[in-house]
């Protein structure tokens, strides 16, 4: 199984979109990498996740350029004020309901995360409204996070009878310790809000604006807080700070993987499903 074979699978599953806009890279060396699916919550589809990985493979391709107009930033973002994202989407989930269908998402799903992750660019995410299950882990993902003031993350897998399936569960341990990874996952009815999630290390930064005017903010924070100098240094850097993360995540992952395939499409989640326990 390779990703590329995944994707075949995945490309025609689900609606949504994702966007990047390379518009202000030669001014500004920011890019904003956006998704959205209306009507779903903003939920992930087996469309999308290629997308994605299309995107940024665009994006490391921008990155190689040799002037410095090249990628110093991407802003990962949606385009809904009320949900970031909220996880699988539904169509998606049904399609791929069995452990190999699981195995298969959660390859793809890594592959992704892993590029937002150790890109030579810094990654920023942009969190909106609620960010539920695999739309939490997708915050995990970036080197940074920024909140707005109405901004939540709830990890509802464990009720909905799964592990984290897309690296979330490795890289929040590596953001802000076991303990707290444990209770973030396990413990009951656990929503963290904008201040929670600053006290804990898992916000960089809150807005002052929920609305779109929180894009703007955080490209000028990103600006005058990290871009005062060039892509060779940014990616530098980088590099140093990612060089452990990548060495402890590789067998991680591919744990976090095997386990979340196992409980995908099991009785715990399929009675989950059937009680729609994720919102």
């Amino acid at each position: 199984m390779t990703v590329e074979s995944v994707k075949q699978e995945f490309k025609g599953i689900g609606g949504g979109y994702v966007f990047l806009n390379t518009s202000d890279l030669e001014t500004q060396g920011i890019a904003r990498l956006c998704f959205g699916n209306p009507y779903r919550k903003n939920a992930i589809s087996g469309r999308m996740m290629c997308d994605l990985h299309d995107a940024l493979g665009q994006l490391e391709e921008l990155s190689n350029g040799k002037d410095d107009s090249v990628v110093k930033a991407v802003i990962f973002m949606s385009d809904d004020p009320t949900f970031f994202c909220s996880g699988g989407d539904l169509d998606t989930v049904r399609a791929i309901f069995s452990h190999e269908g699981g195995y298969k998402m959660a390859t793809l799903m890594h592959d992704v995360m892993w590029k937002l992750s150790f890109s030579d660019f810094l990654t920023v995410a942009v969190v909106r409204g609620r960010a539920i299950g695999g739309g939490a882990e997708l915050t995990t993902a970036t080197d940074l996070r920024v909140f707005s003031p109405d901004a939540s993350l709830s990890f509802v897998q464990s009720k909905m009878g799964l592990s984290t399936g897309w690296g979330g569960g490795s890289r929040l341990t590596s953001i802000v310790g076991r303990a707290k990874a444990l209770r973030i996952m396990l413990e009951k009815g656990s929503r963290i809000n904008s201040l929670e999630a600053k006290e804990i290390g898992l916000c960089d930064h809150i807005t002052d604006h929920s609305g779109s005017e929180c894009y703007d903010e955080t490209e000028s924070w990103i600006r005058h807080h990290f871009l005062t100098t060039n892509s060779d240094v940014i990616r530098a850097v980088k590099s140093t700070t990612c060089d452990t993360d990548k060495r402890l995540l590789k067998d991680s992952l591919e744990n976090e993987r095997v386990h979340f395939a196992r409980l995908w499409g099991g009785e715990a989640h399929k009675q989950a499903m059937k009680l729609n326990m994720k919102h």
